[in-house]
């Protein structure tokens, strides 16, 4: 109802009806009022689950156990992974956890930098390996790119490895 409220123009009404849903206990979450997670949406759960593992809690407070949908649930997986939880050997699955993002939201290449974050937490040659297969997808790396590669390397102790991707990035036109 509300997805047919937004397309008929009359966004007050949808927005009205959201809160009155939210009022009486109801809990409408993204599948429910229509709407596939961006990837600007989806970044921003994953980049903040790396930080703190409070966005899982509360995505597990607020899910609705009744009517939740595939994607729903695929997405809760994904914040779980990225906040410390489930699997600890992301690098062996890293090609199942881009599928499942991809059912959830369009991959780009910030979602590639958040998944090489990640696994510079875990390995740092694995995180390599990923750096290789992500350019090998024609992704270009971008500042970010480099600065997590730089940043995992000198917190493991490799400082050598560390300076060869700043030199990389230097080339490359980007600054400090």
């Amino acid at each position: 109802m509300i997805v047919g409220l937004c397309k008929a123009n009359k966004p007050e009404y949808a927005w009205n009806m959201f809160w009155e849903m939210r009022s009486t206990h109801l809990k409408p979450n993204l599948m429910q009022v229509g709407r596939r997670v961006s990837s600007f949406i989806g970044n921003v759960l994953l980049l903040h689950s790396l930080q703190t593992q409070r966005v899982f809690s509360a995505w597990m407070h607020s899910r609705d156990l009744h009517n939740t949908k595939d994607q729903s649930l695929a997405l809760g997986d994904l914040i779980k992974t990225f906040s410390g939880g489930g699997n600890s050997s992301l690098g062996s699955d890293i090609l199942q956890v881009e599928e499942v993002i991809r059912q959830c939201f369009p991959l780009d290449v910030y979602t590639y930098n958040l998944l090489l974050r990640k696994l510079t937490i875990i390995e740092m040659d694995v995180a390599c390996d990923y750096f290789e297969r992500f350019c090998n997808k024609g992704y270009e790396p971008n500042r970010w790119t480099y600065d997590i590669l730089v940043h995992g390397f000198l917190k493991v102790g490799r400082f050598s490895e560390a300076r060869r991707w700043m030199d990389e990035m230097f080339r490359k036109g980007y600054m400090i």
